[in-house]
């Protein structure tokens, strides 16, 4: 989730010559189109996967329930293209100036969840829902001003807002040369909610509410991405270097076994990982909201296989869903909030459909997709919300 992005957003566009047939992704502008597609797909798994129950577009965006949400990928991307961004800032207007603009998103980010959170609490008190822990309003509101309580769907934008404050300060490392000191800290960081998850899930300070989003653990993502993105020149002279065919076969081959492994329930695991507490031991380590070591394996892989799959067959895919995808990707903040806004009007009716039929469900989600689509393409209230 990005703001409009200056010409830095573009990377390098490798045309494989390995590959034989004209589908492969050639950059035609300023901006790089395939993370723009990407995060469009991210907006349409987040959109259907809240919005009622099990369906048949959950057989795309994986219901939540694969290795790795479209969470994780958003963090990433954000973490990615901040890094590209922020490093073509940093070379024409100085350190500083980045940082500043850091701190400023920050600001904007953080005034998107407070009012997210206020408004859709609201919303849900509406519909006779529980907000979490409520001594009264003053003091829930001052928490949630404070950024010290949080809501369902609220958690996301409060923790984009501490990962692009924190990243100005991973800015400046990456600015005066010390990348293995930002990367070090943010491994220990990580480290330390896996060997003391109650002690490290209240840093930087105790968020109630926030039972997914732990700081400590989803930082990984976004410090790793944007040292990628800041260093994507010398990434990209690297990559040059590695054997694109085989490459594309091992990330492929990883991501099938990671589909298959999800589509039978994890049932053709070897025998001894299914069995009580050995199993409970191998799922942790896929835990969503401590950032499992395998789950970030898992990650990995999947985000290689999804920006060389994008690569290898822009052409097709564009053509296909670039209409859907590529306006979403480009202000997918901006639909987070819209989304989260229209789940709230209807939460209660959304909840019934939970138990409804693969079919109503089906057209549910793609309605809310389609009317979130359309408010982007006629620019519904984007002087309001941010993008």
């Amino acid at each position: 989730m990005a703001a409009v992005l200056p010409r830095a957003y573009a990377l390098p566009a490798l045309r494989p010559a390995w590959l034989a047939w004209p589908w492969t992704y050639a950059a035609e502008g300023s901006r790089d189109l395939r993370l723009d597609l990407l995060r469009g797909f991210c907006v349409f798994a987040m959109v259907v996967d809240h919005v009622g129950g099990a369906s048949y577009t959950h057989a795309v965006s994986g219901a939540a329930e694969f290795f790795i949400s479209a969470a994780e990928a958003f963090v990433f991307l954000s973490g990615f293209v901040m890094g590209m961004v922020y490093h073509g800032i940093v070379g024409r207007q100085g350190v500083q100036a980045g940082m500043k603009k850091a701190l400023l998103r920050s600001w904007t980010l953080y005034k998107l969840t407070v009012a997210l959170t206020i408004i859709f609490g609201l919303q849900l008190l509406f519909h006779g829902y529980e907000i979490g822990p409520f001594e009264s309003w003053p003091r829930w509101i001052a928490d949630v001003v404070t950024l010290r309580q949080t809501i369902y769907l609220g958690d996301i934008p409060l923790i984009y807002t501490l990962l692009m404050a924190a990243g100005a300060g991973g800015l400046w490392l990456l600015a005066t040369g010390r990348t293995a000191w930002l990367l070090a800290g943010s491994g220990a960081l990580w480290l330390s909610f896996q060997i003391a998850p109650d002690w490290a899930a209240n840093l930087p300070w105790p968020i109630a509410n926030n039972t997914m989003f732990h700081f400590p653990a989803w930082q990984i993502y976004f410090v790793s991405a944007m040292t990628l993105g800041y260093h994507r020149e010398r990434v990209t002279h690297w990559l040059k270097r590695v054997p694109k065919g085989p490459w594309l076969l091992v990330a492929s081959g990883i991501f099938a076994l990671m589909l298959y492994l999800h589509l039978t329930g994890g049932s053709r695991l070897p025998e001894v990982l299914q069995q009580g507490t050995l199993r409970d031991q191998f799922d942790a380590l896929f835990d969503k909201s401590g950032a499992g070591p395998l789950r970030l394996l898992a990650a990995a892989f999947t985000f290689q296989f999804a920006f060389l799959f994008v690569t290898c067959f822009w052409r097709p895919i564009e053509r296909l869903f670039g209409w859907l995808l590529l306006p979403l990707g480009q202000a997918s903040l901006y639909a987070y909030a819209m989304h989260v806004l229209v789940l709230g009007m209807a939460y209660a009716s959304f909840d019934r459909l939970v138990d409804s039929s693969e079919w109503s469900n089906t057209i549910a989600q793609l309605a809310v997709l389609m009317l979130i689509w359309g408010m982007v393409k006629t620019r519904f209230l984007y002087r309001v919300v941010p993008r």
